[in-house]
């Protein structure tokens, strides 16, 4: 196996050790991604699921707390009548305001000889009560009246009547006899006497923070509150405090059940957010997936850069590889009949004058061919080290080009190819005289190595919009779109011409492009109109006129930039 195989074959191997330890990186590091995001999550739900259970502790000490103020409210409305006084409705009437400042929507007293006349009962009454009221209000009591036991437990309670988007709040208390039927007294709570009075007191009595030394706060400053009537699937608003809150964190509970009867009231608490967030040792965890996501992505991307370069890389070694063999090939020929026409030579086996010329000119081309590889090896190395200078002074394009093809002829009839010359005698340009000749000689020894036997080459030196440019064109194959702008790259060939026996270096397009960018020029490659290649060097500005002698002369051994003489291009110039 030749040598470069045998160092290309140990760069695949190290190749794919690289890509095999990256993608184990990128495994590990997408587990540790995993594990991260569900102990985040995990993390995230426990300190949720503790922040909900301090907002349920918060609505079941409000529950608890409306319980208490009602029960206060309700055991001072009635306490005379559960004391054992008969209170006349006016009586209780007058009791109820004075006591309680309540403006209740009506009274009512059903006294112990009341009797059942069929499914109503018959009833003293006051006030504002519709009819639908008045019967559900005479069910109500008749059922409290029957539960009332004689010597029983005297005990106020809350009938939540839902009616409509409405509920009516009615106080009862059933007062035992020792014999016969109980008395009953009702009223109905005045709602914002209800809401702005009793449940608004138990929410301000109702802190956050309790107990362990924490200070508490306004109540209004950390939660919202809401007391709801719920009967079934509905829930009618009873109450709402003055600030409203949003977000998960939420916790509801009933009123106690021994507070009344009917339709149950559902105290619902919501946490301010930021407050939520303090109850917590450094604060609610945020999500973490964006961050972890982000390592991840850039672990691939890193991934995916390494992968591309080591491809990279194989790709250059496998190029140099060709480059070598090429190069190798392209310096074997040409020595290999020098040497052949050398020793006939030497052996004096050529007697006529005809064949001695004949091998000396062979030698002299093959020599030539040997030089303008070298000198395109030589080039490339130096632009690859950046050391690429060009001596640049107003030059007459139309003899340069005239010169190099006619030393490329004999090589071109060689190879079957008939070269023409189209240039422009009055075309001046800002050059480098032997970087102008390596272009020529590169662009045409490309054109006759891959064109038929028998095309013709076309050689043009013009100005395009005010710009010098050579042009070649061929009858060749072409060149692919796809593969224009990388025919210009290093050790880079065809796909066809690496199948095919022609042999090349695969830097000669390489030097023409470096030299071209060293005048402050570009390249590029398109389709000739008769078929085939056409390549265009810009070479920069035209400059006109002819050039007059002597004028802008470098100074021996000054090498300019593309850029540091352009403004001194007019000086040495006839307009």
């Amino acid at each position: 196996m030749h040598l470069s195989s045998i160092e290309l074959a140990l760069r695949r191997s190290r190749a794919a050790q690289a890509v095999a330890l990256l993608s184990a990186s990128f495994a590990l590091t997408s587990l540790l991604t995993y594990e991260a995001q569900d102990a985040a999550r995990e993390h995230k739900a426990l300190a949720y699921q503790t922040v909900r259970a301090a907002a349920q502790d918060v609505a079941g000490r409000l529950a608890d707390a409306a319980g208490a103020e009602l029960r206060v409210a309700l055991a001072t409305a009635f306490a005379p009548a559960l004391g054992g006084r008969d209170l006349s409705l006016a009586d209780f009437a007058a009791h109820v305001e004075l006591a309680t400042g309540v403006a209740a929507g009506y009274y009512v007293r059903m006294p112990a000889d009341t009797a059942a006349r069929g499914d109503r009962l018959t009833m003293e009454a006051v006030g504002a009560a519709s009819p639908a009221a008045r019967r559900w209000l005479a069910d109500s009591l008749r059922a409290l009246a029957g539960r009332a036991a004689p010597g029983g437990a005297r005990r106020p309670v809350l009938f939540v009547v839902p009616e409509g988007r409405a509920v009516r709040v009615v106080a009862a208390a059933a007062v035992p006899e020792r014999v016969g039927r109980p008395r009953v007294y009702a009223f109905e709570l005045d709602g914002r006497h209800l809401r702005e009075e009793i449940l608004a007191r138990a929410y301000r009595a109702t802190p956050l923070v309790r107990g362990g030394g924490g200070q508490a706060a306004p109540a209004d400053s950390l939660f919202s509150a809401r007391l709801t009537a719920r009967h079934g699937a509905v829930g009618t608003e009873v109450f709402r405090s003055g600030p409203q809150y949003d977000g998960p964190f939420a916790g509801e509970a009933v009123l106690p059940a021994a507070l009344g009867a009917g339709v149950p009231l559902v105290a619902q608490v919501t946490l301010r957010p930021d407050v939520a967030e303090r109850m917590l040792a450094g604060g609610l965890p945020t999500c973490r997936l964006p961050l972890l996501l982000s390592v991840l992505a850039a672990n691939a991307l890193l991934l995916a850069a390494a992968v591309g370069h080591l491809r990279r890389e194989q790709i250059i070694a496998q190029r140099r590889s060709d480059f070598v063999s090429g190069v190798s090939h392209e310096l074997r020929t040409p020595l290999a009949q020098i040497r052949v026409f050398a020793e006939t030579m030497l052996l004096e086996r050529m007697e006529r004058p005809a064949d001695r010329r004949r091998a000396l000119e062979i030698i002299a081309r093959e020599t030539g061919r040997l030089t303008a590889l070298i000198e395109n090896v030589l080039h490339f190395a130096r632009a690859e080290r950046r050391l690429t200078t060009v001596r640049l002074e107003p030059a007459a394009l139309a003899p340069l080009v005239h010169d190099v093809v006619d030393g490329f002829r004999p090589l071109a009839r060689a190879r079957g190819a008939a070269l023409r010359v189209d240039a422009d005698e009055a075309l001046v340009a800002l050059v480098d005289r032997d970087a102008v000749r390596q272009i020529v000689l590169n662009l045409l020894d490309n054109a006759a190595k891959y064109g038929p036997a028998g095309q013709a080459v076309v050689v043009r030196a013009t100005a395009v919009r005010g710009r010098a440019q050579i042009i070649v064109e061929d009858e060749g194959p072409g060149i692919a779109p796809a593969e224009r702008r990388r025919v210009w790259e290093p050790f880079y060939r065809l796909e066809r011409d690496r199948r095919s026996a022609v042999g090349g270096s695969g830097i000669g397009l390489a030097v023409v492009r470096q030299l071209a960018q060293a005048h402050g020029g570009r390249t590029s490659a398109e389709a000739a109109p008769g078929g085939g290649a056409r390549f265009v060097v810009d070479l920069g500005a035209a400059l006109g006129g002819r050039v007059r002698a002597g004028a802008l002369s470098p100074p021996a051994g000054a090498a300019f930039g593309a850029g540091v003489v352009a403004e001194r291009v007019a000086a040495g110039v006839d307009a």
